[in-house]
Formats: C-alpha cells, sequence, structure tokens
C-alpha cells in the first residue's frame, strides 16, 4: 500500500490495547502527551479503553499514532449536545482521536493514512472532535469524508484555558 507519498513508512500495526505492550501504550502515550491537546490526567485510562489503537513506524521509530476510541456516552452525549446536534449522538459508537505525528515525519502522510486503517477496521459510524485552531487536522478529517456538523463550541482544558471545537461525522 506504498506509493510516493507514503515514502518509507515501513510498518503499520493496527491492534487493540489488551494486545499492546506496557511499552507500546507508554510510547503510544507520550506521542499524543506531545501534542499537548489533550488532558494527560484521563490519557492513559481512555488509550487502555480504545477500541484500536494505530502505531506507523518508520525504520523502527514510532513516527504517528491515532485511536479509535470507543465512545463514552456522557462525553458523546455532552459534546453532540453543544455542538447543537444533541439527536445524532445515538447514531455514533466510536471516536477517531489520539492523533499525532512527529515533527520530523510530517508532511509523508502518516495521519491520514492511520485514520483510514483505523476506519477500514471498522463498520462503526464514527465522529471526531477537532479545534478549530488545527487547520491541518481539519482538512485530514474532511479529505477522509468526514463532515462538519452543528456549530463550534467552547472546550477548555484546566492548562490549557479557552478553544473552539468542531464536531464531524462519518
Amino acid at each position: 500500500m506504498k506509493s510516493s507519498n507514503e515514502a518509507n513508512v515501513q510498518d503499520i500495526k493496527i491492534k487493540p490495547p489488551s494486545e499492546c505492550t506496557d511499552e507500546e501504550i507508554q510510547s503510544f502515550f507520550n506521542l499524543v502527551k506531545k501534542g499537548g491537546e489533550v488532558n494527560i490526567n484521563t490519557l492513559e485510562a481512555g488509550i487502555r479503553r480504545a477500541r484500536l489503537l494505530a502505531f506507523c513506524y518508520i525504520n523502527q521509530d514510532l513516527a504517528g499514532v491515532a485511536a479509535l476510541k470507543n465512545a463514552d456516552r456522557g462525553y458523546q452525549n455532552n459534546v453532540f449536545e453543544r455542538a447543537g446536534e444533541p439527536k445524532l449522538a445515538e447514531k455514533f459508537q466510536s471516536e477517531i482521536g489520539y492523533i499525532y505525528t512527529e515533527e520530523k515525519y510530517r508532511g509523508r502522510h502518516i495521519c491520514p493514512i492511520l485514520v483510514q486503517h483505523l476506519m477500514n477496521d471498522s463498520a462503526d459510524k464514527i465522529f471526531s472532535t477537532v479545534r478549530m485552531r488545527n487547520k491541518n487536522m481539519i482538512k485530514i478529517i474532511s479529505k477522509l469524508g468526514f463532515r462538519q456538523v452543528g456549530h463550534r463550541f467552547v472546550g477548555k482544558q484546566q492548562d490549557k484555558g479557552r478553544y473552539y471545537v468542531q464536531l464531524f461525522i462519518k
């Protein structure tokens, strides 16, 4: 599945967290933490609850990660409500998230490759939330067939302050 745009993508691994080593979970955690867009106090538990984790290795170096998360109904209902689309919440079973690519590997299409693999391994209806300032992720998720629904809403992370979030569905 290599193309010229995927140069040096050596190894894609997709597996449930229960099949990951502690080292893989820790490496996944460390990479997502670098992105600075998630609450690190709940990150490890969220990783371990995910349905599937995706890892991209280039020359044995972890270059990027993504997750297909089992939807937490309370969180999911809150997100759809805040986006002004509460009736849509019950139609979705999974969320794409915890996506991050190491800076030195950006531009190699790692993120869309990982997300596409996760979507291929799931028959679920999937949603994702993206911070409005993350223009690259909005472009990627849109190219993968996700569409914006509802209106943007204010998110809040204790150490990051306020930011705007948009809901996407597929």
